[in-house]
């Protein structure tokens, strides 16, 4: 329920859609793909594998029926032109760009972008060393075995070493000048993901652009496995406001969630969950599928003490508190920071709007007229 945060400088996006078709272009039988797509058109532009590769969101089915009609009549063409996009053959490379530009911060990995409740991100399992020396201090054996070159008896002698006495650089007495090289080349970052790749068209269904970036959406596992796995959503007008990679998604900007309230209970007297009720506001434009393929109001219901927990602190802190503790401060924090400090920056930064349940906690702050506070 979140927009896909990618670059939007049009010069930073470009560099982001060049470096996926560079990561994938090398698995490619790239000459013969180009080949058979010849004479296939797509708004007066030829397609090829770049072009299917890096295309925006809202050309995505436009282009996989144009390749459909132009091998009509040659069923076994179009079935080897479909063999070179095995989604297996590249997953690998795929999930490797999407750890590398979230480590640019170009792609900020944080919570999935279906339904923004648990965490997808990447990490790195050799972060707690300083530097490589540390590593021949600290690691296992098992760490040093994964280094290229270094045997199990070679480890072992580096862990006996240090028990005698703290290493203190690379140049070990019973290391060849090789070995001691393979350490200098070794990498101590090994960055690795927690997320699966969904494919928003179906890669049974849309063969074709299976690998294209933005038919790729980083989500947990239990939106892509369990809830939508090879479910459809209908195509047509809507579609280009579904996809969280899309440029038109809008489930991230419009109120999704609702409060209700138990008869005889307002704002300023809610106390738990039981007073509470969650409702979900739809819109023209296919909203209602979304929260039933990812069943949104279930997987929510747990969520509702989040609601409560924020209308709680709305009671602590109404605006005549916020008033005396900005006075109290004399201004040397501005309001801003004083709310985020007490209600969570997530409601008031967008670089903090994929946290997760932001979406849920954003749209509760809005109706409850917590977000109005702050220009009050």
């Amino acid at each position: 329920m979140i927009k896909m945060n990618f670059p939007t400088d049009i010069i930073a996006r470009k560099a982001l859609e060049q470096h996926f078709y560079n990561s994938l272009r090398g698995a490619f039988e790239e000459t013969a793909i180009n080949n058979l797509l010849i004479g296939a058109i797509y708004n007066g532009i030829q397609l090829d594998l770049k072009s299917i590769l890096t295309a925006s969101f809202d050309e995505l089915f436009n282009i996989s029926e144009t390749i459909k009609t132009f091998f009509i009549g040659n069923i076994a063409r179009y079935q080897d032109f479909c063999n070179h996009f095995n989604y297996d053959d590249f997953r690998h490379l795929l999930y490797n760009f999407f750890i590398e530009e979230d480590i640019k911060n170009n792609i900020d990995l944080c919570t999935c972008y279906y339904c923004n409740i648990d965490f997808i991100n990447t990490y790195d399992n050799r972060a707690t060393y300083i530097n490589k020396v540390d590593f021949l201090n600290r690691a296992s054996q098992d760490e040093l075995n994964q280094i290229p070159g270094i045997s199990n008896k070679t480890s072992v002698l580096i862990i006996n070493q240090r028990v005698i006495s703290p290493i203190k650089d690379l140049s070990l007495s019973f290391m060849t000048e090789g070995k001691s090289k393979k350490i200098l080349n070794f990498k101590l970052q090994h960055p690795k993901g927690i997320f699966t790749l969904d494919h928003f068209f179906p890669q049974h269904s849309f063969k074709t652009i299976s690998i294209s970036l933005y038919n790729l959406i980083p989500s947990c596992g239990p939106c892509n496995s369990r809830f939508k796995h090879a479910a459809n959503f209908q195509i047509g007008k809507n579609t280009t406001y579904m996809s969280p990679s899309s440029n038109n998604y809008v489930l991230g900007e419009f109120q999704v969630f609702g409060l209700l309230l138990r008869p005889g209970k307002n704002i300023s007297n809610v106390k738990n969950v039981n007073d509470i009720y969650l409702t979900y506001e739809d819109y023209l434009f296919g909203q209602e599928e979304f929260l039933e393929i990812f069943n949104i109001p279930a997987r929510y219901s747990f969520h509702k003490k989040e609601a409560v927990k924020l209308i709680l602190k709305f009671q602590r802190y109404p605006q005549s508190n916020i008033d005396e503790i900005e006075r109290s401060l004399k201004k040397s924090v501005d309001r801003k920071t004083i709310m985020k400090d007490l209600f969570g920056s997530d409601l008031f930064d967008e670089i903090s709007s994929n946290q997760p349940l932001a979406k849920l906690r954003r749209d509760i702050a809005n109706q409850i007229g917590l977000t109005e506070q702050l220009n009050s």
